[in-house]
């Protein structure tokens, strides 16, 4: 029964439910049913347990990688924050990626707050600030801070060590305020310091989460006049027929299908909502001319065929990045391959390419560009000891960064 409850996420109150105690007298006569408080109870065990579990194989693992993300519920009601750690664990020879903490943050969201989340996180598991190999975010300038904030914590840590190594224990007193949590990407600025290069303190490095930097060279790109008003065109068209639930009703009736709305923050969204609108195209006119309301002219049809064609590999390679199957090895050639797409864009779509092509480049220089000043070798040097993927590299276009990936390895 337990165990019912930790997989089904059901209340334990169900427990105090007379006509559940009667179900379960029906099976088992003999079986008393427990209160809401034992089970409770069990399950705190349980989890105490499966801790305990997880802190061994976390303390068998070399190095980790934290991944720190946001989000808020619908009408802004809670916030919350969640920390985890993908590491390999070599007495399994598997890839291990769990969930140590969901932190609940009150307003306000500062870079300082943030911090504090993590440092608990470390505290609860465990983890010393040298098993911490990288820590991946997203670009928003509050977290972003916070990032900062522990890394200048730890050069100041060593600094006073090397001073009065009496001060090894006193912790810094930090007063500064962040209150923004706005994505720096969003306002155009490059993605600088993919990873700080500093070899007298390597802890806490941050790595910009890259299938989120990859959604927003895509929003570079819908920028484009002539996109976003095929897009806003789209939009309002699906927002008349999902207001109606007349034409909700025939569409489903017809197709068995609904229109997608798009969201701001939910990746890929935007081509669902283009793919949903082209692949019930038919059903949708005659819905459309059946109420007497008006669809998109054929142009525009025509553009969003092609934006399909042209965004549609970036929904596949977002997916890639940011499942846990994936290894930093696939970073580059999954950029490569983009790289690729858009040089053979058609002439339809070609400035959009170009424009698109332009954002990819500069926000991955780090990645790909050995001659840029962020630029960082760890991606490269991942991708030249992957057998499967190190051929990418063998290009004679890409040579500098070969040679920067055997360098590095």
């Amino acid at each position: 029964m337990v165990q019912m409850f930790i997989d089904t996420g059901l209340s334990t109150r169900l427990c105090d439910n007379t006509s559940f105690k009667q179900f379960c007298r029906l099976l088992e006569h003999r079986f008393k049913t427990p209160g809401s408080a034992r089970v409770t109870s069990l399950m705190g065990a349980r989890m105490e347990t499966a801790t305990e579990k997880l802190k061994d194989i976390v303390r068998e693992a070399r190095r980790l990688t934290l991944c720190v993300d946001g989000w808020s519920k619908r009408g802004l009601t809670a916030a919350f924050l969640g920390v985890s750690a993908c590491f390999y664990h070599p007495p399994t020879g598997k890839a291990q990626h769990t969930l140590l903490n969901l932190h609940r943050l009150d307003h306000p969201h500062t870079g300082e707050v943030i911090a504090r989340c993590i440092d608990l996180t470390l505290e609860r598991w465990d983890i010393s600030d040298d098993k911490v190999l990288l820590v991946v975010t997203d670009n928003g300038s509050n977290i972003v801070k916070a990032i900062r904030l522990l890394r200048d914590r730890q050069e100041q840590v060593g600094a006073d060590f090397q001073a009065r190594p009496e001060l090894m224990d006193t912790e810094a007193d930090d007063t500064e305020t962040e209150s923004s949590d706005t994505e720096a990407e969003e306002n155009g600025l490059e993605l600088e310091n993919f990873l700080e290069n500093d070899e007298e303190c390597n802890k806490f490095q941050r790595m910009p989460c890259l299938a989120h930097t990859l959604q927003l060279a895509l929003k570079d790109a819908m920028k484009h006049p002539g996109v976003e008003s095929t897009i806003l065109k789209a939009r309002l068209l699906v927002h008349a027929v999902r207001k109606s639930s007349v034409a909700n009703e025939q569409m489903v009736r017809r197709c068995g299908k609904t229109l997608i709305r798009d969201c701001s923050t939910r990746w890929n969204s935007t081509l669902h909502m283009i793919n949903r609108l082209l692949e019930t195209k038919g059903e949708l006119n005659q819905v459309l001319e059946d109420l007497n309301m008006d669809t998109l002219l054929t142009s525009d049809w025509a553009k969003l065929e092609n934006l399909l064609k042209l965004f549609e590999p970036f929904a596949v390679h977002t997916d890639q990045l940011q499942n846990d199957s994936q290894s930093l090895s696939h970073v580059v050639p999954c950029l490569l391959n983009l790289e690729a797409h858009l040089l053979s864009t058609t002439v339809v779509l070609k400035p959009v390419a170009q424009l698109l092509l332009r954002s990819l480049r500069d926000r991955f220089a780090g990645i790909l560009n050995p001659d840029c000043c962020s630029f960082d070798a760890t991606a490269a040097g991942a991708c030249l000891v992957d057998p499967s993927v190190s051929f990418v590299l063998h290009s004679p276009e890409l040579k500098s960064l070969q040679t920067a990936a055997e360098t590095f390895v």
